[in-house]
């Protein structure tokens, strides 16, 4: 189950495309601050925070806190996925946001939604979207 989550647009800063996976490591100063570097296998890219658009960043702070408090993970998807900007680069970057967090939700898994067709309570997430098991209705079709 995801715990924090950390998104944004770098600014000044390119990661290479061919970077599809790192590490976010905190490091604790002794003045009670703390920064996340990002190591990557070309390298680190220091204080990710200073370096992210703050829009972005305290976007993904406020997320990051609905998961940490408890927040069910379907809540916080369908919270995140209505949410709408003028802007379409932060809608684009909502869709990210949705389509990463479904990726810890399990096949299979009922998921407390009344299906928009027929009524019925059993839907359950398969292949990445909301499917009714009494009459086949998808959320994704």
């Amino acid at each position: 189950k995801p715990y924090e989550i950390f998104t944004g647009k770098l600014e000044n800063i390119e990661i290479p495309n061919n970077i599809e996976a790192g590490e976010i490591v905190k490091i604790r100063h002794d003045n009670a601050l703390k920064t996340y570097n990002f190591i990557h296998k070309e390298g680190i890219i220091e204080n990710i925070s200073k370096v992210s658009n703050k829009t972005y960043w305290n976007y993904g702070k406020m997320i990051s806190g609905m998961l940490r408090h408890g927040m069910p993970l379907l809540s916080a998807i369908d919270l995140i996925s209505r949410l709408s900007w003028e802007e379409e680069h932060i809608n684009t970057w909502k869709n990210g946001v949705v389509r990463a967090l479904k990726k810890f939700i399990k096949d299979g898994e009922v998921i407390g939604l009344k299906c928009d067709n027929c009524g019925s309570n059993h839907v359950i997430f398969e292949n990445g979207c909301s499917t009714c098991k009494e009459c086949g209705h998808s959320g994704c079709s």
